[in-house]
C-alpha cells in the first residue's frame, strides 16, 4: 500500500489476425480482493515502457473503453500474426488491505483513427 509498481510493467499482447490494419480500445474494472477496491483509474498503460508517475505519454485506465494508436497492421500470413504490446503500471493506495486482488482489463480490435 502507498506503492507503485514504477519501471516494472506488466505486458498484454494484443494480436491482429484479422484482415485489416487496427488499432485498439482499452478499458477495465476496479480490482477487488481483501480490502477497499483498487479504482481502476490507478493502472497507467503505455505502448511502451514506462516509469509510473512520470511518464508523458501515459494514459489511466478507467471504466470506459479508450482508443488506443497502436496502429496493428494486417497480418500478411495466417500462422503469422501481428502483435503489439501494451505495458501496464500501478499504484496501490495507502490503506490497501493486503492479500490478492483481481480485476479485468477489456481490449477490443477498432479501425485506425476510429
Amino acid at each position: 500500500p502507498g506503492q507503485n509498481t514504477g519501471a516494472v510493467n506488466a505486458t498484454s499482447t494484443v494480436r491482429n489476425t484479422g484482415n485489416t490494419n487496427i488499432d485498439v480500445s482499452v478499458g477495465g474494472d476496479p480490482l477487488t480482493g481483501t480490502g477497499p477496491n483498487i479504482p481502476v483509474d490507478k493502472q497507467q498503460y503505455a505502448t511502451t515502457t514506462f516509469v509510473y508517475g512520470s511518464c508523458a505519454i501515459c494514459q489511466f485506465l478507467s471504466g470506459a473503453a479508450t482508443d488506443v494508436d497502436v496502429n496493428i497492421p494486417k497480418p500478411t500470413s495466417t500462422t503469422s500474426p501481428e502483435t503489439q504490446d501494451v505495458y501496464f503500471g500501478i499504484e496501490v493506495p495507502t490503506g490497501t488491505g493486503s492479500g490478492g486482488y483481481t480485476g479485468t482489463n477489456y481490449f477490443e480490435a477498432v479501425a485506425p483513427g476510429g
